[in-house]
């Protein structure tokens, strides 16, 4: 069944200014650019089997409900980036597996990876490296939850398709985004993204939360 999605997260945006701007990098200074990379399922559900030695009873340890929150959310992300490293035929299709196409993140998006596949060219490396996340438990439902993500961007080169380098792309400070993803038709994809305007010290703190 599809989710309805809450008029609280509808009008959650992604400022894609901060993240994603291969099209300005493409043709701008030196100082903008943005990129991707990673590869992963939508949807994830993981239980990892823990069996000790005969002396001791068999136990079955499951990923806590804000661990599977917290891997859902960068395994989506990771496989953003990679359609910037590997830009898809059809970049609509392609996005509409991460992002709900309702969402203006989604749209933004698709400006930036269209921009990308116009000039032939791809990004070397993953441009926005989830290195840090934490799950919202106080706003998460069965179909609906929301992280905080921290995102480290290093210097990447603009590519080719013979791969030569097109241009190179200047890494940024680490950022923090929320995401919010919710259940469509069974699958799990992005239907809110900000990047959220906090200090030096916020972002730090949620890099040092680690990954799931």
């Amino acid at each position: 069944m599809e989710h309805q999605r809450p008029a609280r997260l509808r009008a959650v945006t992604m400022l894609l200014s901060a993240l994603v701007v291969v099209a300005a990098a493409c043709g701008g200074s030196d100082d903008d650019g943005e990129e991707s990379a990673g590869a992963a399922t939508t949807t994830i559900d993981v239980e990892v089997d823990d069996t000790t030695t005969s002396t001791l009873p068999a136990t079955t340890t499951t990923l806590s409900e804000a661990d599977r929150f917290r891997t859902i959310a960068v395994e989506l992300w990771n496989a953003r980036n990679d359609l910037y490293q590997n830009p898809p035929a059809d970049p609509g299709a392609a996005l509409a597996e991460i992002f709900h196409p309702q969402c203006s993140c989604y749209e933004d998006e698709l400006i930036a990876l269209q921009s990308l596949i116009d000039q032939g060219g791809r990004i070397d490396g993953p441009p926005s490296v989830p290195v840090g996340v934490r799950a919202d438990l106080t706003s998460s439902t069965a179909d609906s939850f929301a992280v905080a993500m921290a995102l480290e961007s290093g210097p990447r080169r603009l590519l080719a398709p013979d791969g030569s380098v097109i241009r190179e792309l200047a890494g940024s400070e680490p950022i923090a985004i929320t995401l919010v993803v919710s259940v469509y038709d069974g699958r799990r994809l992005v239907d809110g993204a900000v990047v959220l305007e906090v200090d030096a010290a916020y972002v730090a703190d949620l890099t040092a939360e680690g990954l799931p």
